[in-house]
């Protein structure tokens, strides 16, 4: 398996998506002690020279996503950090769940989504067209606080419980695909909104790159050839049963 590509195998319809290559796992696949070493090592290979409070906000934010994200039964997290023109460092999350689908008519799941998530009043929420079918798009803000492991965060961003006060942008996909009996849903969010139509048309990209193959009843059970798989380094496979 090539860096950046992730497989899951199971008996029955494969789910696949491909990922942009400035996206990064966040670790999801290790346990938590191995986790937090992944993370520090990747902290000092992105930052190598931003200092230790960055790596520390950094990391316990990346680490609170992974800590999120296993315990929402994501199917896949990963992050992107990039330099800006100006000197800034821009940074996002990217998260996958799926969860059973009802209906064997997207329409009328995706008609369904979209009025269940707009009663959120604080999201706005769109239908739109993709290459896998009718995708329901939610943008949204929200605070969190994170506690900052080996670092003093400024009295400006720090209240009387301490930590960090950060904002997000939020962007959300859900994708119904009758085919596998699944919805995917995506879920994005940066600390830098200035990036954020950005990484909005990212997750669009992704989003059309998803697609479904049913095996047939022959094909059930038996293992691809050896080299048979993608050999793009950014193709992301889900198999879900």
């Amino acid at each position: 398996m090539t860096d950046g590509e992730q497989a899951l195998v199971e008996d029955g319809p494969q789910i696949t998506w491909e990922v942009p290559e400035e996206f990064w796992s966040i670790g999801l696949e290790y346990l938590d002690e191995e986790r937090e070493e992944y993370l520090r090592q990747l902290g000092q290979e992105i930052f190598p020279g931003g200092g230790e409070e960055r790596r520390a906000l950094m990391g316990s934010w990346y680490k609170k996503i992974a800590e999120d994200a296993e315990n929402d039964g994501a199917v896949f997290a990963h992050f992107c950090v990039l330099a800006t023109e100006d000197d800034r460092v821009s940074s996002a999350s990217l998260v996958v769940r799926s969860e059973p689908l009802g209906t064997a008519d997207a329409q009328v799941a995706a008609d369904g989504i979209q009025e269940i998530v707009s009663q959120d009043s604080s999201k706005d929420v769109h239908q739109v067209a993709s290459n896998c079918g009718p995708v329901v798009t939610a943008f949204s803000g929200v605070t969190t606080r994170l506690p900052v492991d080996g670092a003093v965060a400024s009295n400006e961003e720090s209240g009387p419980a301490g930590g960090t006060l950060l904002e997000f942008a939020v962007a959300e996909a859900y994708c119904p695909l009758p085919r596998a009996g699944r919805i995917l849903i995506f879920n994005l969010s940066t600390p830098t909104p200035q990036e954020f139509p950005w990484y909005v048309y990212k997750l669009g990209d992704i989003v059309d790159t998803v697609s479904v193959d049913v095996p047939r009843p022959s094909e059930s059970g038996v293992a691809a050839p050896p080299g048979s798989s993608s050999s793009a380094a950014h193709k992301v496979q889900r198999d879900f049963g």
